[in-house]
């Protein structure tokens, strides 16, 4: 009897066809693994959302230089026409004739008219 049983089993076994996997196709689930590629995948969507509010930042740096680019050209333009200011106030006050005619000679009784009028009328010899 234990022979006929033991036949019988090893008959059975040998006779069905071989098994599948739980869903028959050959896919076996595993909850762990499953659980885990779930909490990667979540891991991926808050290192993704990290990096999107990195470049956001990057973005209001870099807006944030170009005003402060912008700023710094302004301060130099403002500053140079400060330094320009002296000469430009003056200058719509004189004549259109002054820069024509020519001063005339004065009298050279100390010596030192002539060269004057020289550096006034041609710039040669005028120190700045």
């Amino acid at each position: 009897m234990k022979k006929a049983l033991l036949i019988a089993v090893i008959s059975c076994v040998a006779a069905t066809p071989s098994a599948y996997a739980q869903f028959g196709s050959g896919v076996v689930y595993d909850p762990t693994q499953a659980t885990h590629a779930v909490v990667q995948i979540k891991n991926e969507e808050r290192s993704i959302a990290n990096e999107i509010q990195q470049i956001e930042q990057g973005q209001k740096i870099f807006t944030n230089t170009v005003k402060l680019a912008d700023n710094a050209i302004a301060t130099y333009n403002l500053g140079h026409q400060m330094a320009m200011m002296p000469r430009s106030l003056y200058q719509p006050f004189l004549s259109r004739s002054t820069y024509w005619m020519e001063l005339n000679h004065a009298a050279n009784t100390y010596g030192n008219s002539s060269q004057w009028t020289n550096a006034v009328n041609t710039g040669a010899g005028a120190s700045i």
